[in-house]
């Protein structure tokens, strides 16, 4: 079940926009199932894959070549070389817009990347789990104590809203990278 995000309006505002756009924030708070849902005509690659990863560093401008434009590019921050070969082809066709988005979890370092590479070409986007709006959409509690009690005791994580029979606590002992992302936040 995907449950909307206020963000999607943003997101389609900017790929009319900009020539790329990059949506960063925690692991797990939904930035590939918003993106997949949202940009329904757009080729999803993701740099989790080893090889698609692989396939991107050992020759950055055949693999920009081969994807095309109006393409996600999930774990961005797996393969950062081929960012210079991406600001090339953007410059080539400055009048395209919404050719390339982008995301990671990794995010300052990502951000810099992102920025330093394609300045003036690139839309930043943060998405976090859940806000308590979103969350009152897609459940049944009933007042706002109810949902301030729901997101203190288990979070706002969408996995967790939309499977509420997970055991929150096997959930986020399993999810070790919760830990480094508080960090940031």
């Amino acid at each position: 079940m995907y449950i909307h995000r206020h963000i999607e309006q943003k997101v389609k505002q900017l790929v009319r926009s900009f020539p790329s756009i990059a949506i960063t924030g925690p692991r797990q708070s939904g930035k590939s199932t918003l993106l997949i849902n949202t940009l329904k005509g757009y080729r999803y690659i993701t740099f989790d894959d080893p090889l698609t990863r692989d396939r991107a560093i050992s020759d950055p401008q055949f693999f920009i070549d081969s994807i095309g434009e109006k393409t996600i590019i999930d774990e961005i921050q797996y393969a950062p070389g081929i960012l210079s070969y991406i600001k090339m082809k953007i410059d080539r066709n400055r009048d395209k817009k919404g050719m390339y988005i982008f995301t990671g979890s990794q995010q300052f370092t990502m951000i810099k990347n992102l920025g330093d590479s394609l300045a003036g070409r690139i839309a930043l986007l943060d998405l976090l789990p859940f806000s308590v709006i979103e969350k009152k959409e897609s459940t049944t509690l009933k007042t706002t104590l109810d949902y301030f009690v729901n997101a203190a005791l288990t979070g706002s994580y969408p996995e967790l809203v939309v499977e509420p029979s997970i055991d929150i606590y096997s959930w986020y002992s399993s999810c070790s990278f919760l830990q480094a992302d508080a960090l940031r936040y």
